[in-house]
């Protein structure tokens, strides 16, 4: 007579492989909690961003406002006025987060503050912040900034053009782009970006 039922051996490999399911399963599930937490923190970013935006348009108080970046402890600072001021009690701090930092602040001009024109909402300051995860830093989430002051929160920005205006060449205009064909290479330029690859330049000498 056969005896149908389960027997120790079997019981073991299903109860290793349900095992393994469960760590995985847990694993992606902790991944998806923290890439998700990390995305809600680049969006309240992006709310502090529009409200200075917003205010500014609305001239309230008949000033501009700004968002400050402090990446050492974590703070973004919405204050008023077209410069910070750290003792100025209208100010609204905002923490990140202990397992979220900011790990990069790449802004037009090369400072920390993002202001907007009262007229148009445009800002010169535009670039992008980046924040990790500090368990997990391939956990990332970019906030870019346009110039037209639209935010969009990725994982990667798209390629903006850079554009320099006033540089000063750093050698002999004379022997700049040279008679040689292959034009002077003590001349540079400088952006406000740091961190950047340059494909192509477009040069116009003014007299």
């Amino acid at each position: 007579m056969k005896h149908s039922g389960v027997t120790l051996v079997e019981f073991l490999v299903v109860l290793g492989i349900s095992a393994i399911l469960v760590g995985i399963s847990g694993g992606v599930y902790f991944t998806f909690l923290k890439r998700s937490s990390i995305e809600t923190e680049a969006r309240k970013i992006a709310s502090v961003l529009y409200l200075a935006r917003n205010q500014t348009l609305a001239s309230e108080n008949e000033q501009s406002f700004g968002v400050r970046f402090i990446s050492s402890t974590g703070e973004y600072i919405l204050f008023p006025g077209t410069s910070f001021n750290p003792s100025d009690q209208e100010n609204k701090q905002f923490r990140l987060p202990s397992q979220i930092f900011i790990d990069s602040v790449q802004l037009q001009g090369g400072g920390d503050d993002v202001m907007f024109s009262r007229l148009s909402g445009a800002t010169s300051q535009y670039g992008f912040v980046q924040l990790k995860d500090r368990k997990d830093t391939s956990l990332a989430q970019v906030l870019c900034i346009d110039s037209s002051g639209a935010l969009e929160t990725r994982t990667a920005c798209p390629e903006a053009t850079l554009e320099y205006t006033g540089a000063a060449t750093s050698g002999d205009l004379a022997s700049f782009p040279s008679n040689a064909g292959w034009g002077d290479p003590a001349q540079s330029f400088i952006v406000g970006l740091q961190n950047i690859s340059v494909r192509e330049v477009q040069l116009y000498v003014r007299k």
